[in-house]
Order: C-alpha cells, then structure tokens, then sequence
C-alpha cells in the first residue's frame, strides 16, 4: 500500500530520505497554509498601518488570478446554461 505523509512536525527531514523511505506522496499544505497565515497578517499589520491598499495592491494576487483559481469560466458556464436569460 502506497504510504503518504505530511511533514509538519518533521520539516527538517531531508526529502530525499522520504524517497529512500519509499514514500508515495508528499503532501506540503499545512506549510503552505501557515505561509498564507503569515502574509495575510503581514498584509492585514500594513493595511491598518498605512490606512490604505496602496501599497499591498502590488504584493497580492490579482482578482484575475483568484478568479482563475476557481475555474470561474466553468461557473460562467453553468449560470449561461442554468440561470434563466434576463
């Protein structure tokens, strides 16, 4: 059976010895997740701070990007088949 684990307490094992473990699949998102805590509060501290968006606006995702993350042309395709025509 395939073995598959998610690292966050042993993050200084090197990758390589999960390989020689015989590891199936890594699964990384709890670091991603925690990197995401951090910049939202980094974002959130200069919003506050500056009063303003100004200078986050270049440092975040656009809303395309976000959009394109959620796949927003398959949800335009299923409101132009399911939403009645106005």
């Amino acid at each position: 059976a395939p073995v598959v684990i998610v690292p966050t307490k042993y993050y200084s094992t090197p990758t390589s010895r999960f390989h020689e473990l015989g590891i199936a699949t890594v699964i990384w998102a709890n670091h991603n997740l925690r990197a995401s805590v951090t910049a939202m509060q980094e974002t959130s501290r200069r919003i506050l701070s500056d009063q303003s968006l100004l200078n986050v606006e270049k440092k975040v995702a656009t809303v395309q990007e976000i959009f394109r993350l959620q796949q927003d042309h398959e949800l335009k395709a299923a409101e132009g088949r399911y939403l009645p025509k106005k």
